[in-house]
């Protein structure tokens, strides 16, 4: 179980990247190539085939979003796990 001011530590971690890839370039335009490629999308189906995509489309980034979360979360964990086995019998 990993302690609650880790998570919270983790969370703004992941926030502040969050942030720092909407500035990139290269991201911002590959959003909006998706961005665009949506409302193609959007436009071609009925609004019944609408009102379900845009229900699977919050499901699918919400999903996404977790995923990317642990990703985040494992590596950090990991490398943790690692200094600690490096410097475990390192001398002081």
């Amino acid at each position: 179980m990993t302690p609650t001011w880790l998570t919270d530590a983790l969370q703004k971690r992941f926030d502040e990247l969050t942030q720092q890839a909407n500035g990139d370039p290269k991201i911002k335009r590959t959003n909006e190539q998706t961005r665009q490629a949506l409302e193609h999308i959007e436009a071609q189906i009925e609004q019944e085939g609408r009102n379900a995509f845009l229900q699977w489309e919050e499901q699918w980034f919400y999903a996404q979003t977790v995923e990317k979360e642990w990703y985040y979360a494992k590596g950090v964990r990991d490398g943790v796990q690692l200094i600690l086995s490096l410097t475990k019998d390192a001398p002081v």
